[in-house]
């Protein structure tokens, strides 16, 4: 059994390495850095213990670069995340954008490639945690490295930010100190582009047709942070909601409450049972069980067959309330 988790939890860990790593799946386009921050502070004050106090500064100018805006939005909760998991008795959590000229000159350790002078904008991260030794910084974004021992993290969260950071043509430098606390500094290159229209300027707008009517969802992910944001905006929008934290949990909520669920929402990638077979599963148990795919990875060989094999949906993480409004209602008012 031992040796069964062991390799569910290696296949895991390859598929997101083999993700990240692939160019084709980045979907670049320009956006405000600003947005991006105001979302994650959004989740981080609805997840996040009282005991750390979130805040951010955020530059008066538009801050806008060329990214795929969800792969930069889980850069940055990454980030955050290892730095709420350094201050175990609360301390507090700053982001802080500002744009202005950088000079790369000195830099300590070579990078995949050499940033120009030039426009940037730098996203910092700040929290006031236990702070960390300098053969720890040295060893930060190293795959697989985590202080965490056994029983903590993957020790890729902060390998997939700095891989996702230079992907962008950017990079991330790091200072600490032990008991005084850390700091990311994210530079990205500021946009030479003319910008697009935002993605989150219609965020406050109402959306009161996109509401369900009490219908109850299952939502499945084995990141709790994730089942937390997600049952609060599915609540928000009038749905009750079961979370399960992966494939076999799904299952046995699904057989027991099956006439009260209306729509299971079903990440991908998860222990003990992924996504695509825990599909198959509830498919063999109720044929026509309205089932909506969700992941932070675009459209690929892994998704594709389950939405060509009847997925009746697709959902990209990190969640927009708006999309996921849209895209639910849609699905839940489909006839089967």
């Amino acid at each position: 059994m031992q040796i069964e988790r062991s390799a569910v939890r290696a296949a895991e860990l390859t598929n997101m390495i083999l993700t990240f790593a692939r160019r084709g799946r980045f979907e670049i386009k320009t956006a405000d850095l600003n947005e991006i921050v105001l979302e994650v502070v959004q989740i981080l004050e609805r997840t996040t213990d009282r005991s750390i106090k979130i805040g951010h500064i955020l530059s008066p100018k538009p801050c806008y670069v060329d990214i795929d805006s969800a792969k930069m939005e889980q850069a940055v909760m990454n980030i955050c995340v290892n730095a709420v998991e350094a201050m175990p008795n609360g301390g507090g959590l700053t982001i802080k954008t500002e744009v202005s000229f950088y000079s790369f000159d000195g830099m300590e350790k070579k990078l995949p490639h050499q940033p120009a002078d030039g426009e940037y904008v730098r996203l910092s991260v700040m929290d006031t945690g236990a702070g960390m030794d300098n053969e720890t910084r040295q060893r930060i974004f190293d795959p697989f490295f985590t202080t965490k021992g056994e029983s903590g993290g993957t020790g890729l969260g902060l390998a997939m930010a700095y891989g996702v950071v230079n992907e962008f043509n950017g990079h991330i430098e790091v200072e600490s100190k032990p008991g005084i606390g850390t700091t990311f500094n994210c530079y990205l290159p500021l946009s030479k582009g003319h910008p697009e229209v935002k993605e989150g300027q219609d965020r406050d707008k109402p959306f009161e047709a996109s509401k369900g009517k009490g219908e109850t969802i299952l939502l499945v992910d084995d990141e709790s942070i994730i089942r937390e944001l997600g049952r609060d905006v599915l609540e928000q929008l009038g749905y009750n909601v079961f979370v399960a934290e992966d494939g076999l949990a799904a299952l046995h909520l699904y057989e027991k409450h099956r006439d009260k669920i209306d729509l299971v929402i079903l990440d991908l990638i998860m222990p003990n049972l992924g996504g695509k077979e825990a599909f198959e599963r509830l498919r063999q148990i109720n044929p026509k069980v309205k089932v909506i795919i969700s992941t932070g990875y675009a459209k690929d060989e892994i998704l594709e067959p389950l939405l060509d094999n009847r997925a009746d949906g697709f959902i990209k993480k990190p969640y927009k309330i708006q999309n996921m409004a849209q895209v639910v209602k849609s699905v839940i008012n489909t006839d089967k």
